[in-house]
Order: C-alpha cells, then structure tokens, then sequence
C-alpha cells in the first residue's frame, strides 16, 4: 500500500481509503469492498469518537433507498472486523455502542514518513522535488500494483455445484463430494470469503451474473464431469462475477469413478490461479492419508447429511461408520459422525460398543476428531451444540468461539454461536455472528432465520419481519419461518399477520406441536379464546403421547395455566432436556414472575444468564 495523505496505521495494521486496501505488517493484504471502506475511513477519521449508526446510514445509502440499512451496516461492520481480525465481544478496533453506533478504539500511528518539504522560496528546487517524486511514485505504485496483482485474494468466491454430465445418476454423490471438498480446501488455503456450499447449491446452471449477486460473490467456479472413453474428464473455469467471462480454465482426468472425489490437483491449481498459498486440509492434514474407500463412504454420508431431511439421516450414519470401520483415524468421518449425534439422531453407530447414549456418543466422535486433527472447526462446532445438551453453557460457548476462529466461513458455526449468543442475551455479539453466517450462506433458510431470531430477541422485531420475509422469498415452504415470523408479529401487536403465518406454518407442518402450542396465543390475542382453548388441549394430548414436554408447557403458559405449565417444565428438568431457549421464549413470560422459575433456572444452570442484563435492545 502506498501512504498517502489519507492512509492510517494502528497496531500494525494499515488502511488507505482510496483503494479500501487494509495490509497487516506492511505485507499481506485485503481489499474492502466500497461500503466497508467508507465505513472504516469514517471510523479512523473521527477516532475516539461515537459515529451514529443514522450518520452511517447517510453516509452509504440515500433516504429514500429501499436496501435494509440496519442488516446493511451491520454486514459492512462484520467485513471490517474479519479484514482486522477483530471481534465484537472483546473489541481492539471497533466498539459497538449499544443502541447508538460504533468507535474506532483503536490508536492511530504515523502513517506516512517523515519528508522534509522543499523551501518556499526556491522555485527551481521545487520543482526538482516534484518531478522526483512523481517519478518515484510512479515506480513505486508499478511495483505495488504488481506485487497486489500477484498476492492479492479475491473477496469473495463461491464453487457452485459441479454438473454430473456422465448420464449417471449413481455418480451424483461423488461430484457434489468434489463440488464440497474444493470449497473446504480453497477455505483452509487462504480464500479469506468462500461462500458456503449449502448457498452455492441453490444455484444449479443459473446465469452467473445472477448466482454472483445473491451469493454477493466476485468469482465463481463452475465445472462439470463428462465421460471420456473408459475414463471421466473434469471441466474446471474459474469465472467473473460481473462480467461473465472465463479468466482460468483447465481439463483434469480420472481413471476411475472413485477418483471424481480426488481434488488435490484441482485445489492446487486454482490455488495458483486465483493467488493463494498451497494449504488445503485435505491435502496436507491427517486425512490425505486415508484410503479411498474410506474417501469415498464419508463423501456418500455427506451426500445425505447436505440434504438435511430426516430421511437422509441413517443413510449418513450408515456411510459414516463404514468410514471410519475402513480407518479409525479418518478425523472427518469423526467429526461427521458428531454432526448426526449433535442434531438428535438416536440410531447406534457401530463404532461404539457398548452404545453410550446419542449425546455420549456425539461428545466421543468430536473429541476423537479433535485428536486426530485440532484444526476442525466444524468438530468444535458439533462439540459446542453436544455442551449444550449437556447444559455446560460455558463450555458452549467457548466451543463455537474456537469453531469460527479455526473455521471462520463454516456458516453452521456462525449461525449456531449467534443463535447461543441471542438466547443469552449477549445481542451485539449475537447480531454479529448471524450475520457474518448470512452473509456467507445468504440462501440457506435456516442460516438466515437466525438473523431474524436475534433481532427479534434483542428487541428489534421490526427488523425481524424484514428479514423472515426475504427468507420466505427464498423458500416460501419453510415453515419454521413462517413460525418465527408470526411470533415477530404477535411481538408487535399484530395478532391477524401472526395467525396468517402460523396457518400457513402448521399448513406446512400439520403435526408440529410446537407451532400449535404457539399459536394458541394468537388466537387469544384475536380474541377467540375457545379456539384457543380447544387448540390447547389438542397440543397437551399430542405432547403427552409423543413425550413433548416442551409443547405442552407453551400450551400452558398461553392460556394462563402457570401450575400445569411449571408441572412440564419440570419434567423437562427431570430428563434432563433441551432448555437453552426458555430465557428468550416469550410465551414463557408469564412464569418469570413466579419464584419456581427461579428455582428452575439454577437447576439447569442459566441464572447467570436471566440476571445479565441486554448488551443492546
């Protein structure tokens, strides 16, 4: 980066407005993009001093703009803090001021060195000066330019589904396997933004200027797989997000079809093309030496887990203990037997002899990944949801905090740290971490719900309707946001909205006790206090039959039944169930005041957490 007058330094960091370029140590660097920038520039111009989240606003957006200038500021934030490795919990750089806007803290250093200026009174030697240091400049941005050129990332990259053009439809798992492998690897080797492959799988053969706007991406890769002979041929373009044109191609053959799921070549190539050092995971880790058919059953049980349905459930457990019966020190097929324990699947896997219970069994296979190799996030991330079961909310806690530190575009992370966050009422940091999740994964239903979630619990449900709604655009079949959403509406007194969305949820899902349980309350607050009562006592029957406690306590606590209520709270307590969202639930408000809710929270462990005040509201 060339100082110039409007550049700045602190903590060895350094920033030029002009380019948006931050550099650390004077060596690497990464460019924000224009909104971040702009940002930073007004930050470190008015350092030590509050800038106002409206000021912000007019700063990027004009008043009569559409965008959503909250969840706008809240992502340009975000970029800045991952361009300096900074967090909104334990702040160097910029502090969040509840409620009002954000500080630079941070301390501003000389950026430009000392140049003595040439004497007024001398015209010739002036000029002298100006000419060598218009020369000098001149060199020295030829040679920054293409030092960055060469050195420089991208901002963003998404690998969009490889397409299976072999007439095969068996062989779909090992190129979605290879489409997943090439966005983890090019993530471990330096890609500071990949955008999350569950987001990138939305988009199968669209146009890519589209693809690149809504995944907010610069590059794309795309390929394809075709037969060639006896053997399969790999088609590979890294492509312009903008412009649509090809700026990197290459062909890579495989003898067999098992070899589809091999990457290394192609990671590597790209790696070149695209500036980043050779580091993939795959490549280099515990897992480059892992037999292929080890390989390739923890690509199938992936194929399924990605599916995320119930039904693709066993199928994943099924190849993930062949996995890891073929090599026992497979420390991905681990971690992806924790994910299934971590969701609540109770099936045995056979690596477990005797079988230890669901969560027992999740904890072991993320420790055992964790041994093998310390650098999975995503094991973390399973532990952390595995602590939460357990009630060990620190442990959590520092779980998901490690995950995105090791793993900082595992979108999963993101979204199940803020959604932690939200329920303990920590909201900056909260807000922070969905949104980072959002905008890694900006199409995956569930990863943008928890943007909504933690507005809405941090006293924003205005925001939150905005946000439910521009999932429901999405993926207008997902009833938990159509469920989330009538609980936002229900919040701000709109009892006709929340009935209409909680209708079209149990549409959707016409056996979920938990959205009739809810709905009750709506119901009440329409005023149709028989349909409430009826609708109640279907839920508590269904609860009882199906052993879900939880339904029947938000039945309960809907119609004013406190006793009965604390009564399935209670056996809850007793078999030691899920509970980390009782602090958040507001049909569960009615109960706060009642000494047994106290007595509830030390039993399981969240006092400290009712007592801590709201960071922001």
């Amino acid at each position: 980066m060339v100082p110039n007058d409007r550049s700045v330094r602190f903590s060895g960091f350094g920033f030029d407005p002009d380019t948006g370029e931050v550099t650390r140590d004077g060596t690497t660097g990464v460019r924000l993009q224009e909104q971040p920038a702009r940002v930073l520039e007004r930050l470190t111009s008015r350092a030590g001093q509050l800038v106002t989240r409206d000021e912000l606003h007019r700063l990027l957006w004009p008043e009569n703009s559409l965008v959503d200038a909250d969840n706008g500021l809240n992502i340009a934030i975000n970029k800045i803090r991952l361009a300096l490795d900074d967090s909104a919990g334990q702040p160097r750089f910029i502090q969040t001021v509840p409620r009002r806007g954000y500080r630079f803290i941070g301390t501003l250093e000389p950026s430009n060195p000392a140049v003595a200026p040439p004497p007024r009174s001398s015209r010739s030697t002036k000029a002298i000066w100006t000419g060598v240091s218009v020369f000098g400049l001149l060199i020295v941005s030829l040679v920054v330019f293409t030092s960055w050129r060469a050195r420089s990332p991208m901002p963003t990259l998404a690998v969009l589904p490889f397409t299976n053009l072999t007439g095969n439809v068996a062989l779909d798992y090992a190129v979605q396997g290879l489409t997943d492998t090439l966005t983890t690897e090019l993530a471990a080797s330096g890609q500071p933004r990949v955008i999350a492959p569950e987001a990138a799988a939305y988009y199968r053969n669209p146009p890519v200027t589209r693809a690149a706007r809504d995944l907010h991406a610069d590059e794309l890769v795309v390929g394809t797989v075709v037969q060639d002979g006896a053997s399969f041929a790999v088609n590979v373009r890294l492509v312009n997000g903008s412009t649509e044109r090809t700026v990197w191609a290459k062909r890579f053959v495989r003898a067999t079809a098992i070899e589809l799921t091999f990457s290394e070549d192609i990671t590597s190539a790209l790696s070149g093309a695209l500036g980043l050092a050779r580091a993939g995971r795959l490549s280099t880790g515990p897992s480059a030496r892992v037999p292929v058919a080890a390989r390739d059953e923890y690509l199938r049980g992936r194929h399924f887990w990605n599916k995320r349905i119930s039904e693709a459930y066993e199928p994943a457990l099924e190849h993930l203990t062949r996995a890891i019966e073929i090599d026992r020190n497979y420390a991905l097929a681990w971690a992806g037997l924790a994910d299934i324990y971590g969701i609540g699947v109770t099936t045995p896997s056979r690596v477990f002899v005797p079988w230890p219970g669901e969560v027992e069994a999740g904890i072991r296979a993320a420790e055992e990944a964790l041994r093998l190799d310390p650098s999975l996030g995503e094991a973390h991330a399973s532990l952390g949801k595995l602590r939460m079961l357990q009630w060990r909310w620190q442990d959590a806690e520092r779980e998901f905090s490690e995950a995105v530190r090791l793993s900082p575009n595992y979108a999963p992370a993101r979204q199940w740290y803020g959604t932690l966050l939200a329920r303990f009422q920590k909201c900056p940091a909260a807000m922070d971490q969905t949104a980072v999740g959002a905008e890694i994964d900006p199409v995956t239903p569930i990863v943008n719900e928890a943007v909504g979630v933690a507005l809405g619990v941090c006293g924003h449900s205005d925001r939150a309707v905005a946000v439910f709604k521009r999932v429901l655009a999405l993926h207008p079949d997902f009833p938990s946001t159509h469920m989330r959403l009538a609980g936002a509406y229900l919040r701000l007194g709109d009892a006709t909205a929340a009935l209409e969305e909680y209708r079209e949820a149990r549409r959707l899902r016409p056996e979920n006790c938990e959205i009739q349980a809810r709905m009750v309350s709506a119901l009440i607050a329409a005023g149709d206090r028989p349909a409430a009562q009826e609708l109640a006592n279907h839920v508590v029957a269904v609860a009882k039959r199906d052993g879900r406690l939880s339904c029947a306590a938000v039945a309960h606590a809907n119609l004013g039944e406190i006793d009965r209520a604390f009564a399935a709270l209670n056996a809850i307590v007793v078999d030691h169930g899920v509970v980390d969202g009782w602090l958040i639930d507001h049909h569960l408000r009615p109960l706060h005041a009642d000494q047994r809710w106290v007595a509830l929270l030390d039993k399981v462990g969240l006092t400290p957490y009712a007592q801590a005040a709201p960071d922001a509201r």
